[in-house]
């Protein structure tokens, strides 16, 4: 058999020799385990979730500042150029900018769970706000 790599192991061995030699397991299960540890010890300090207090007035006015927005871009007939002075108005009224709103929202992004906090305080908002507005 003709190759262009050497087909032997530093040891000699043939390359099926080796791989079955109680050696080479046991340098295998050794690189699996720490191959193992660090993905895991990388999923735990990658995954971290920002924890979000929902009692927070941070909370209540992103919420708020998001039902906002969501007004005035009806009342804008979905007119982005119209919008854009309603939500700085919003923004500027509740003493924050898009900045702030972006950042708080990718703290939330990767947590469904959390958004559909997010969205059922949303809901209440724009419940009360159209409550109050009716006769």
């Amino acid at each position: 058999m003709m190759s262009f790599v050497n087909d032997r192991n530093p040891a000699g061995q043939e390359p099926c020799a080796a791989a079955a030699s109680p050696v080479c397991i046991s340098t295998i299960c050794r690189l699996s385990i720490s191959l193992i540890l660090l993905l895991a010890l990388l999923l735990c300090t990658c995954s971290k979730k920002t924890e979000i207090d929902f009692d927070s007035s941070e909370f209540d006015k992103f919420t708020t500042v998001y039902a906002e927005f969501l007004i005035g871009f009806e009342m804008a007939k979905h007119d982005s150029s119209a919008y854009f002075p309603i939500r700085d108005s919003i923004l500027n009224e509740n003493g924050v900018d898009t900045a702030w709103f972006g950042d708080y929202s990718r703290k939330l992004q990767d947590d469904p769970e959390t958004w559909l906090k997010v969205y059922n305080e949303i809901t209440k908002k724009l419940e009360t706000k159209k409550d109050s507005l009716m006769p």
